[in-house]
């Protein structure tokens, strides 16, 4: 994620001084009230799975996105392993089956000794020139080999405590793939369609070519036969019969040319996992045959085989499905698994609730929220990023990301999100940010990388409606009462379009900075917010606009802090304004009816019962309950504790510092220096519930930065501001 790194812009302006703010409860009242709070949905659940690891014991390691997780039940259920001392990706394992266990990170590699218990870093002889170890192998002495991208090998005799380098000779062949023998040959793939191979534990190295085409050998596999095949990326299976010496390419059946894992079952049928799903050969390779299920046309990035015969498969974005009749069904095993990020969540008019997530694909609760349900037959891509439920009961979704390993593009849905249909493709690396449609039905498209594209009603024919706007990189997009329809790029600021779409003007006056528009929405009373977010630049934060975008005045009272950035802005029936950030659920104006959510925020609507949800990066769905009436001596108030920050910032001569309480108390606001002397006393009285501000001059002090800090009882915030005289 971007971070701002503003403190050392502020460190040339001057020394530190210290704001204090205490705040003491002195009275309040009691009411019977129901207590506000969010309830995590059950799901939807997803995960990124790039490896397995099965023992003997019928544990099962799964390496995530998010970490590792393991199952001692078959599958049924996983539990994150919190003792591995970094969190992150999970590139490879490999183990002994004595509770040995190595696991590659980005970070570096770990072993255990004790099936996980305990973990130590083992990464101090490795080069990550060229990025973490990609592969493991291992052959019948315990000698193990690990690769990390680039033309080295790394050899351990001691089970992974010490490495050194093994020289392929071959410096201009970067590795992408590792694997030993039954016989201890060692075969490492290449990323330009070759392989090398040494006999003799690596000391001496031959190379020879597989594939015609410059593709990687992307993964191996040792047959009970004594056959060996590679996979590579866009050339499909390649099968030897002579311990790597030569190889023939054996794609019959196979519909899908980029493999990304092997596996074997007990039976020696092979099986294949593809960016299209999973492929089975029952007659060592000569021919492939599709797995028909929920698989299909998903990426499957991890296959494995536990001690009953089980096969596991690890997708990019579903999490984990399991087997247990040679592939020909297989079902979700997924519970406790990490949940995708959700990027858009909307609902319909009859309550049923549809999220679309990062590499999870688009997903319908038909029980508010209580189970969901992933629907994607159709879609090509899983990585959705925008959503629609148009007037005529439609829903539009929009994809993007370069994983997708085919175009991008808009798909439509008429029977409620069961099945779906292409309407408009993009490039690869083009993303759909926002959909939305005008009084008329006409539908708009916000592209990064391409544009505003508009549609009829249907979503039958687009055509490209932003060539007058100087930016093709649109982040944003939002449609007021007046189809006045307004974009945020990513260079050149904020645009608007009253003719739906024929001509732009940018509409700019106010906005300190022209980066990085990440946010648009219509708020009520025509309010216009826009979030913008750009690294170093003292406007970023949230604007708004009160005149039709004429003009904009940056906020001062948004509060962010350095490095939060606004995903998304809702507002609620009761007038409230919210702002989702990459920290939180933060509340701007208006009333404040909903608690505080300490959260990665990315998505937020509400039912027809004024129900919030909230899509969130890594825990999935919230919904905001209130629970049966109990005394609280808060129930009179909506407001929350608070701690906005001062505007002007910088300032000379004069900033206003506005602050929030929840309960009626006692407000002591005094300014320190780092020496801890008293310099000011703005503040010392008895305060209502609600938001409050002061204006503050200071009087013979030097230029500095501030910290300003509200305390009340447990709630504690901090904030800077600084004095330029």
């Amino acid at each position: 994620m971007l971070q701002h790194n503003k403190q050392r812009f502020l460190q040339l302006k001057a020394l530190q001084l210290l704001i204090f703010i205490s705040v003491g409860l002195t009275f309040g009242r009691s009411n019977l009230m129901a207590q506000s709070f969010w309830q995590a949905t059950n799901g939807p659940y997803g995960g990124i799975v790039y490896c397995f690891f099965t023992q003997a014991s019928g544990q099962i390691w799964a390496g995530t996105r998010d970490g590792i997780f393991r199952s001692k039940n078959n599958g049924s259920y996983w539990q994150s392993d919190s003792t591995l001392p970094v969190k992150g990706a999970i590139q490879a394992f490999i183990g002994d089956g004595n509770g040995l266990v190595l696991a590659a990170t980005h970070q570096g590699v770990f072993r255990s000794t004790n099936n996980g218990d305990d973990w130590t870093d083992v990464s101090a002889d490795f080069d990550y020139a060229y990025g973490g170890v990609e592969h493991f192998a291992i052959d019948r002495h315990g000698n193990i080999f690990a690769n990390t991208g680039s033309e080295i090998i790394f050899h351990s005799t001691d089970q992974g405590i010490h490495w050194t380098k093994l020289r392929t000779d071959s410096s201009e062949h970067f590795i992408s793939s590792l694997t030993v023998d039954e016989n201890d040959v060692i075969f490492a793939g290449t990323r330009d369609g070759g392989i090398l191979r040494s006999s003799d534990h690596g000391a001496n190295w031959t190379f020879s070519k597989v594939c015609s085409t410059e593709t990687a050998i992307q993964v191996f596999a040792s047959h009970e036969k004594g056959l060996l095949f590679a996979g590579t990326v866009e050339g499909g299976i390649f099968r030897s019969a002579d311990s790597g010496t030569t190889w023939t390419q054996v794609n019959a059946g196979l519909l899908n040319s980029h493999v990304l894992t092997f596996t074997q079952d007990m039976k020696g049928h092979l099986y294949a996992g593809t960016f299209a799903g999973i492929f089975r050969s029952i007659d060592d390779g000569e021919t492939w045959g599709t797995l028909h299920s929920d698989l299909d046309d998903r990426i499957v990035q991890a296959l494995a085989v536990n001690a009953k015969g089980e096969l596991f498969a690890g997708t990019h974005g579903l999490g984990v499905f399991r087997s247990k009749d040679s592939g020909d069904t297989w079902k979700a095993s997924r519970t406790g698994l990490p949940k995708p990020g959700i990027n858009a969540l909307a609902v319909n008019e009859k309550g049923h609730i549809f999220a679309v997530g990062s590499n999870g694909g688009f997903f319908r609760s038909l029980n508010n929220g209580t189970t969901w349900q992933a629907l994607n037959s159709g879609l090509t891509n899983i990585n959705i990023s925008a959503l629609l439920i148009h007037s005529n009961s439609q829903i539009l979704v929009g994809n993007g990301g370069y994983y997708s390993g085919r175009d991008n593009g808009i798909f439509r849905s008429t029977d409620n999100g069961n099945g779906w249909t292409r309407v408009l493709t993009c490039s690869t690396d083009a993303e759909i940010r926002v959909l939305a449609c005008n009084s008329k039905g006409d539908i708009f498209a916000a592209i990064d990388g391409q544009g505003v594209f508009k549609s009829n009603s249907q979503a039958e024919h687009w055509e490209y409606v932003s060539g007058s706007i100087d930016d093709n990189e649109v982040l944003s997009l939002a449609i007021n009462r007046r189809d006045h329809i307004f974009v945020g790029t990513r260079w050149k600021g904020i645009w608007r379009s009253k003719d739906n779409g024929k001509s732009w003007a940018p509409v700019n006056q106010g906005l300190y900075s022209y980066g990085a528009i990440r946010a648009l929405a219509i708020a009520g009373n025509n309010q216009i917010l826009a979030a913008s977010y750009q690294l170093h630049l003292m406007g970023d934060g949230i604007y708004r606009s009160l005149d039709n975008g004429e003009s904009w005045r940056h906020l001062p009272s948004d509060g962010l802090s350095y490095g939060e950035s606004v995903n998304c802005f809702f507002t609620t029936a009761a007038g409230g304004i919210y702002a989702g950030t990459n920290q939180r659920l933060r509340h701007l104006s208006g009333r404040n009816n909903l608690p505080r959510l300490d959260a990665y925020t990315l998505s937020l609507a509400s039912n027809s019962s004024e129900q919030v949800f909230v899509g969130t990066a890594w825990d999935g769905v919230f919904r905001h309950e209130r629970s049966t009436a109990v005394n609280d001596p808060t129930a009179a108030y909506s407001f929350a504790w608070g701690l906005m920050q001062n505007y002007p910032n910088p300032f000379n001569p004069s900033t206003t510092i506005r602050y929030a309480l929840a309960k009626v108390s006692r407000v002591s606001l005094k300014i320190y220096n780092l020496a801890g002397q008293e310099v000011a006393t703005l503040v010392d009285e008895n305060k209502f519930a609600g938001e409050h501000e002061i204006k503050w001059t200071p009087e013979n002090l030097a230029s500095g930065v501030y910290l300003y800090r509200l305390h009340a009882g447990d709630f504690v915030e901090t904030k800077k501001l600084v004095l330029l005289q």
